[in-house]
């Protein structure tokens, strides 16, 4: 009898930057798609900064990277959350979860 294949899991990893430019500030999300351990380009991450930018998206690299920048957040904005929306291409499915997200605080 053949094996079954073992099924690859798809994951998707954020992590965030903070920026000071002026009076201003802006957050940084970089968003990593890996199957198994394999990163995979062409994933085309879509989320919204509570405050910063909605509907937002990039389309990771040969890396499995990309990156999504807010917009320009005034002094008096003391925090933006980013959460994730989707995640997807022809050959990565990922269900997106309710902890894929991150809180940015003012710098």
């Amino acid at each position: 009898p053949t094996p079954e294949p073992t099924p690859v899991t798809a994951s998707v990893t954020l992590s965030g930057s903070t920026a000071k430019v002026r009076n201003t500030w802006a957050a940084v999300v970089t968003l990593t798609a890996k199957n198994g351990t394999q990163v995979v380009p062409g994933v085309v991450m879509r989320g919204s900064f509570t405050v910063g930018g909605s509907n937002l998206s990039c389309t990771t690299g040969s890396n499995g990277q990309c990156a999504i920048r807010s917009g320009s957040l005034n002094n008096r904005t003391a925090a933006t959350t980013f959460t994730l929306q989707s995640a997807a291409s022809a050959n990565f499915s990922y269900t997106v979860q309710l902890t894929d997200k991150v809180v940015f605080l003012k710098p």
